[in-house]
């Protein structure tokens, strides 16, 4: 008898323990609270600047702002000839360098009886190309608006040498050419009586027709 209720214990007891391990999981617990934040490393140590490259050189001047007015053949017979400067104002002549120059097309004997054709630019003002006469120069500027806009004149007169004697004789021009230079090309700006270039110190009044033309990049 005794050992009937010993077994029947022990089965009751495994029943119980089956039963539990089949039950379903709980719910689970709340979850912790986050932990702090760990302490930022420190900064390293900046390196050292480089060592700062070589300016680069000056570009050359551009031609963008420096107008080339062209003209064509004139014979002058009364010792003094206008060119009409259209768009070109009062405030124009007062701030731009202003320099004017005309061609001078001849001839000189080749091998046989063949010529060779040249022109020679001259400056005006400055002694002409034969060396009979000197030529002068004024620029009547107008602060009128026209129709067709601002205009001005370029005035050449033409002298007998070292005197106020008009020379008449009968000179042509072959062409005639007009450089207009902005302030932005010149040191001392704001007038047309200095012509000294910014970046390399040239006086552009002592430079060529062909230097002009080389230095401000035109075309022939």
């Amino acid at each position: 008898m005794k050992t009937t209720m010993k077994l029947f214990a022990y089965s009751l007891i495994l029943f119980s323990l089956a039963i539990t391990s089949c039950s379903k999981d709980g719910v689970d617990g709340a979850v912790g609270p986050a932990g702090t934040a760990g302490t930022a490393g420190t900064n390293g140590i900046d390196g050292i600047d480089g060592t700062d490259g070589a300016d680069g050189e000056d570009g050359t001047d551009g031609n963008a702002d420096v107008q080339l007015l062209e003209y064509e053949s004139e014979t002058i017979t009364n010792g003094t000839v206008t060119y009409a400067m259209q768009g070109i104002s009062l405030s124009d002549i007062d701030e731009n360098l202003i320099l004017g120059f005309y061609a001078n097309i001849y001839q000189t004997p080749n091998a046989g009886n063949s010529f060779i054709t040249k022109k020679q630019w001259i400056p005006v003002p400055g002694r002409g190309a034969n060396g009979l006469f000197e030529s002068r120069m004024a620029v009547d500027g107008s602060s009128a608006i026209l129709s067709g806009g601002p205009s001005s004149d370029f005035k050449v007169t033409l002298y007998q040498l070292g005197s106020q004697i008009a020379y008449t004789t009968e000179v042509t021009f072959d062409e005639f050419k007009i450089f207009i230079i902005p302030p932005s090309s010149i040191v001392s700006g704001n007038n047309n009586s200095s012509g000294v270039s910014n970046k390399h110190n040239i006086d552009f009044n002592k430079m060529t027709y062909e230097e002009l033309i080389a230095h401000f990049e035109f075309e022939e």
